[in-house]
């Protein structure tokens, strides 16, 4: 039996994020490899679930800076690669997502 230590409200944004990486299309890059988003938000969701069994996650930010910034076992940064776009670093990434998503949960509550 699977126990979550956040509430479904704090929860949402982060399985949302997961949910972004995963049908973004974009390229996720770790330790000197490129991977798809598939493999990206498995790899993220694997490193989140061992972080929240351990209540080291309170929040989406937590979630970002914790999990998705960079590569716990080298330290370096996590990116992310959209097409013929620049690379950019998944914690700028996921924040921007974060902000969109939070800014659409408020225009459905008006």
């Amino acid at each position: 039996t699977e126990i979550y230590t956040l509430s479904l409200h704090d929860a949402l944004p982060i399985y949302h994020l997961l949910g972004s990486v995963k049908g973004s299309n974009c390229e996720f890059y770790r330790n000197g490899t490129w991977y798809g988003p598939e493999k990206a938000e498995t790899h993220l969701r694997g490193k989140y679930e061992s972080l929240d069994k351990n209540n080291l996650i309170v929040s989406a930010e937590d979630f970002v800076e914790k999990v998705a910034t960079k590569s716990s076992w080298s330290g370096h940064p996590y990116q992310m690669k959209c097409g013929d776009q620049t690379a950019v670093s998944t914690h700028q990434w996921l924040n921007d997502e974060l902000a969109r998503y939070r800014g659409e949960s408020e225009n459905r509550k008006k």
